[in-house]
């Protein structure tokens, strides 16, 4: 069976070597990427849910510079016996430009700047908090054939400023440098 799998798995590779004679971004191209994550935990009779998805999409100004938008929807819910006790929706939307080493080979190295605003609000009051964040990161792409590529990110500079609706809250700065396993994202582009 190991070996069956083994056999497979270097079929597959060679295959998508063989067909990706074209990878790389050019000019004019456009990709399309994203999250998405759907979770549920279960503790006696209490349930804690989270549905969460943000669809990016970027198109390449010339040879190097890539901009675009992303939108996001996060939804998280606890209950208790069946009754909602706490729910919070964000909704958000955002903007970045990145800066491709070498955006025409297979592998490349690239850097982002971003700014992003997120609205959040609690279901079960008035409350609702608004987030400014601007971020710088790098990453790397890979194409494993002629559409899709593989992406790794680490965010490791980002300044939020946050305010809050509710009477007794000040609004609130906050700046984040370096990087843990946290800030890593890893996802899949599809280039148009």
């Amino acid at each position: 069976m190991k070996n069956t799998f083994l056999v497979l798995a270097i079929l597959f590779l060679g295959f998508i070597n063989v067909n990706a004679q074209d990878e790389g971004f050019s000019k004019g191209d456009l990709f399309v990427t994203g999250s998405f994550r759907i979770a549920s935990a279960n503790e006696g009779d209490n349930k804690n849910s989270v549905f969460d998805v943000s669809p990016s999409l970027a198109y390449f100004l010339s040879e190097n510079i890539a901009l675009g938008g992303r939108l996001t929807y996060l939804n998280r819910k606890s209950k208790s016996q069946g009754i909602t006790t706490n729910e919070n929706t964000s909704f958000g939307v955002g903007t970045f430009g990145r800066y491709y080493l070498t955006p025409q080979n297979k592998f490349s190295i690239f850097g982002e700047l971003s700014i992003d605003y997120l609205r959040n609000s609690n279901n079960s009051s008035d409350d609702s908090v608004n987030t400014l964040n601007f971020g710088l990161g790098a990453g790397l792409n890979y194409f494993v054939s002629k559409r899709f590529s593989i992406e790794a990110s680490l965010a490791f500079l980002n300044y939020g400023i946050s305010n809050s609706n509710a009477d007794d809250t000040d609004s609130r700065s906050v700046i984040d440098f370096g990087t843990d396993f946290t800030n890593v994202g890893l996802g899949i582009n599809y280039k148009f």
